[in-house]
């Protein structure tokens, strides 16, 4: 009995370590979601002094910075995902946005432009018809190869990308649309035809939501995605007009002319014209959160069109008038307005308010290039053995 008494606690022991190991064994722990939390950040760039920007919102100040090799380049973001296009050596790499460092560029195909929608890159060559879709968080050289093209042969064409990562790619010579569906790790392709196109139509594109819409700017022509072929022209809207970046679902999609914002409904109809009362030079109007979105170098016109009629405004903005390439950049609840070729930042939703502390950021970045100079060569000059002009043989 003594020496059952002594075994008992043993065998208590390695029967509770069994039982925890079979609980560990089914137990597959909790499931996680990954947050993409809205840090009110927004990348900006300014090509005259080929730096990449990162706004703080709610500051609204610039906090940090990256130099571009050339003055010849864009960005692309969708939440933490950033990129960056090079149009001089032709690349594509994305932006660690922790470190505001740039990641490994990627050559792209030659004559092809890359554009980001949420997480998915599609590369299109426009001049042959061309498609690659890869993705924006590390794009791969492979899927970029002769090979790995989704669509070739169909002559000159456009392509976009939705917000949702959904491409698509159309081909003028015979109306043959691409859509790829991101589905996880794996691309759902598919072709349809679009009717009426001209073959020697210059088409651009963009998407409502994961809507495409195509516009003939020779022939001055909307193609919905209900299939209708939309004359502007019939509703008294001359040829010029800018067509919007890719947004968020609406009921229409929108175009800036040089006097005014236009809104298209996708099914078809009048339109909405909201007129600015002076020429300018127009940016892609955008929807974001609620409203359109539309500027003008030259008038310094201003527009914001809402769903509420409330938060409607059309101004004039002084600043703007000088300006020389405007863009509006979203990212998440954020938009701002880039005059790309200067650095000048505007934030519409806080009235027009101007960003333009770039002298800090670039000073910065200029000094920890320097700090990293000063430690390679401190490294090299404590490695290097000092040498005298006569050998001398070893102790």
């Amino acid at each position: 009995m003594r020496g059952m008494k002594r075994r008992m606690p043993a065998l208590f022991v390695i029967t509770v370590v069994l039982f925890v190991s079979v609980l560990g064994l089914l137990y597959k722990g909790m499931e996680v979601t990954h947050v993409d939390v809205d840090d009110g950040g927004i990348w900006v760039i300014d090509k005259s002094k080929q730096m990449v920007g990162h706004l703080n919102y709610d500051a609204r100040v610039l906090d940090g910075a990256l130099r571009a090799e050339s003055a010849n380049f864009d960005i692309g973001q969708a939440g933490e995902t950033v990129t960056m296009t090079d149009r001089a050596t032709s690349t594509i790499a994305p932006i660690n946005v922790t470190a505001v460092a740039l990641g490994s560029a990627t050559p792209l195909p030659s004559g092809a432009v890359a554009t980001q929608g949420g997480d998915t890159l599609g590369v299109y060559n426009p001049a042959e018809g061309t498609f690659w879709v890869t993705s924006a968080k590390g794009p791969v050289a492979a899927d970029l190869g002769d090979g790995a093209a989704l669509d070739s042969g169909e002559g000159a064409g456009a392509s976009t990308v939705a917000v949702d990562g959904t491409a698509f790619s159309l081909s003028a010579s015979d109306g043959t649309l691409v859509t790829v569906a991101p589905k996880g790790t794996v691309q759902s392709v598919n072709k349809s035809r679009i009717k009426g196109i001209a073959p020697a139509a210059t088409l651009a594109m963009t998407a409502v939501g994961n809507h495409p819409v195509a516009f003939d700017t020779t022939g001055n022509i909307l193609y919905l995605p209900n299939g209708q072929a939309y004359s502007l022209t019939d509703y008294g809207i001359a040829p010029g007009a800018v067509l919007q970046q890719p947004g968020a679902d609406a009921d229409s999609v929108y175009l800036a002319t040089p006097t005014s914002l236009v809104g298209v409904p996708l099914k078809g109809g009048e339109p909405s014209v909201v007129d600015t009362g002076a020429s300018g030079s127009p940016a892609a109007p955008v929807w974001h959160m609620g409203c359109a979105y539309g500027a003008w170098s030259g008038s310094g016109a201003y527009l914001r069109s809402c769903a509420d009629p409330s938060k409607d405004t059309n101004d004039v903005v002084d600043t703007l008038k000088s300006a020389r390439e405007v863009v509006f950049r979203t990212n998440r609840s954020a938009i701002v307005l880039n005059d790309v070729a200067e650095g000048t930042v505007w934030l519409p939703d806080e009235e027009l308010v101007l960003v333009e502390n770039w002298t800090d950021v670039t000073s910065q970045t200029d000094e920890t290039a320097d700090d990293k100079d000063d430690s390679a060569q401190t490294t090299e000059s404590q490695t290097l053995p000092e040498r005298t002009e006569e050998n001398h043989a070893p102790e």
